[in-house]
C-alpha cells in the first residue's frame, strides 16, 4: 500500500528565509529612501535651479529648453527597457543598487567641475550638465521599474500608501526650507558663481546617497514562482495594448499625463 504525500511547493523546499511583508526594517528602508530621494529633488528642480544656471552659461534658448525636456524623456523613455530587463527575475535589488550607485555619480562629478573648473568654458559646461542629467534619470529610470516592484512586494497596499504619503509630506516640509537655503546660497550676496550652484548640486548628491543607503538596507522579498512564470508568457506590448483597450482609468491616466506634461 503506497501512502500518498501532499505536494510541496517550489519556494517550501528552498532553505532560504523570506523576509515578512510589512516588515519594520522594510518600512523604514523605503521611508528613508523616499525621503532623502524627494529632499535631493527640491535642490535641483529643473525647470528652476537647473535652467537658471544653464541661463548664466548661454543664451541659446534651445540649449535652455533642452535642460527640461532631457530631465523628462531620459526618465519615461529607458522604462520600457528596464521593464523587458527586468521582467521574471527573482530578485530584483541589484537592478536597483547599481544603477542607482552609477547614475548618482553624474551629478557629484558636475558639482566638482563647477567648483574647480569656475565654468570657463561655458558652452562645454551646459552639454556636461546635459550629460549629467541624461546619465542620471536613465539609470534611476532603469532602477524605477524594479524599485516599485520590490516596493510591492514588500509593503501591503495599506502600509505603502502610508510609506509614501509620511515620505514625501516630511520632505515637502522639508523643502521649504531647502527652498530658503538655496535663496540664500544663490543670491547676489551669497557664494560666487558658478561655485553656488556647485553647492546646491553636491547637497543634492548627498541626499541622494544617503538615499540609496537607506534602500539598501531593506531585505528583498522575492518573486514568486507563479508570478516568474505568467510573466514569461505575456509580452510587453500585448499587455500594454490589451490594459490600454479594457482599462479606462488607465486611458484617463495617460491623457492626464500626456495634458499636464
Amino acid at each position: 500500500m503506497s501512502i500518498q504525500t501532499p505536494s510541496i511547493p517550489a519556494d517550501a523546499l528552498s532553505n532560504e528565509r523570506v523576509p515578512k511583508i510589512d516588515s519594520r526594517r522594510n518600512l523604514f528602508a523605503f521611508t528613508g529612501d523616499i525621503l532623502f530621494f524627494v529632499t535631493a529633488t527640491y535642490f535641483i528642480p529643473p525647470t528652476t535651479v537647473l535652467v537658471g544656471l544653464a541661463s548664466k552659461l548661454t543664451d541659446d534658448k534651445i540649449l535652455i529648453g533642452a535642460i527640461g525636456t532631457a530631465w523628462t524623456a531620459m526618465w519615461f523613455l529607458p522604462q520600457l527597457f528596464a521593464a523587458q530587463l527586468v521582467r521574471g527575475k527573482r530578485y530584483q535589488k541589484r537592478f536597483v543598487s547599481i544603477p542607482g550607485i552609477i547614475g548618482r555619480q553624474a551629478f557629484l562629478l558636475f558639482a566638482l567641475w563647477l567648483w574647480f573648473t569656475g565654468a570657463v568654458q561655458p558652452l562645454l559646461t551646459v552639454w556636461l550638465m546635459l550629460a549629467a542629467i541624461s546619465i542620471f534619470n536613465i539609470c534611476d529610470a532603469l532602477s524605477g521599474v524594479a524599485w516599485f516592484d520590490m516596493l510591492a512586494r514588500a509593503l501591503t497596499p495599506r502600509r505603502r500608501g502610508r510609506v509614501v504619503v509620511v515620505a514625501q509630506m516630511t520632505a515637502s516640509f522639508i523643502g521649504i526650507g531647502v527652498g530658503f537655503l538655496i535663496t540664500r546660497v544663490l543670491q547676489a550676496d551669497g557664494l560666487p558663481f558658478p561655485k553656488n550652484f556647485a553647492l546646491v548640486i553636491f547637497c543634492a548628491w548627498v541626499f541622494m546617497t544617503i538615499s540609496l543607503m537607506a534602500f539598501l538596507t531593506m531585505e528583498e522579498i522575492p518573486m514568486s514562482e507563479s508570478v516568474i512564470d505568467d510573466g514569461g508568457n505575456v509580452s510587453l506590448l500585448g499587455s500594454l495594448r490589451e490594459v490600454f483597450k479594457s482599462n479606462v482609468l488607465f486611458r484617463r491616466a495617460l491623457l492626464a499625463r500626456v495634458l499636464t506634461g
